[in-house]
This record gives C-alpha cells, sequence and structure tokens, in this order.
C-alpha cells in the first residue's frame, strides 16, 4: 500500500511570507505614529518651555520698570513735595512691596512714613541706601538674562 501523505491545505512558507509581508507593511506606520506621539509631546514641552520664558522676561521687565517707577517718583517727592509728586508717590508705593526683597521692606516704609508726614528731607538718606541696594541686585542685567 503507498503511502500518502496528508496535507493541512496551507504550505507554512506561505504562512510565514504572508506574515512578513504584513509586518512589513504595518513597521512604517507604528514606527511614524509612535514617533508622532513623541513630536507631539516634544512640542508640547517646547511651548511650555518658551511660555515659561516670555513669562519669566515679563517679570524681570515689569519688575525693572516698577523700580524704576518708585525710584523716580520717591526721587521727586524727596525734592520737591507737590501734590502731583504725592500722587505719584502713592501709586508707586504700592507696586514696589511686589519686586523687591522682604528685607528691604522696613526701609520703604521709614521713606514712605517721612514723605507722609511732611518729612520728606528726612527720607534722603534711606531714599540713596535704598538706591545703593538696589543697584548692587542688578535690576537690570536680570531682565538681559
Amino acid at each position: 500500500m503507498p503511502t500518502t501523505q496528508t496535507s493541512t491545505g496551507i504550505d507554512l512558507s506561505i504562512v510565514i511570507a504572508i506574515a512578513a509581508l504584513v509586518l512589513s507593511a504595518l513597521s512604517p506606520l507604528i514606527s511614524a505614529f509612535v514617533s508622532g506621539k513623541f513630536r507631539i509631546k516634544e512640542k508640547k514641552l517646547d511651548i511650555t518651555a518658551k511660555k515659561q520664558e516670555q513669562e519669566r522676561e515679563f517679570y524681570y521687565r515689569h519688575r525693572a520698570e516698577v523700580i524704576e517707577n518708585y525710584i523716580r517718583a520717591t526721587g521727586q517727592v524727596i525734592e520737591a513735595d507737590a501734590q502731583k509728586n504725592q500722587m505719584d508717590f502713592g501709586s508707586a508705593m504700592g507696586e514696589i512691596y511686589l519686586y523687591v526683597d522682604r528685607s528691604l521692606w522696613p526701609l520703604l516704609d521709614r521713606i514712605a512714613d517721612y514723605i507722609h508726614n511732611e518729612n520728606g528731607f528726612k527720607a534722603k538718606d534711606d531714599f540713596i541706601e535704598l538706591c545703593k541696594t538696589l543697584s548692587s541686585e542688578n535690576v537690570r542685567t536680570q531682565d538681559m538674562r
């Protein structure tokens, strides 16, 4: 009796060839998908970093403006205690506390007390000390970072 070989109907080499074809077609798609996901995350990180840098630049620029406005207004009210100078000083005084170190607050308070008690000329020494201290902090150079 002759031996007959039973066949499953599918040749193993065809299955391997089809699997390789499918994988070769899917591989670039999967790679592109994963790469796209990472590019999106990278772009979001870049946008966040740029936004933080812009906020930081704005902070230092605005800080310098506030300090300069305070210095200008205070100098004017010390030299000429006019009503307009008092108003400029009052508006500059409120914001300065947000942008200087807490250790300078007592000095700012003394200057304000002198000015409000119409003894602006007595504030001159404290004002000069404040200007020197702020100058040593390089208010303007932080803006350029």
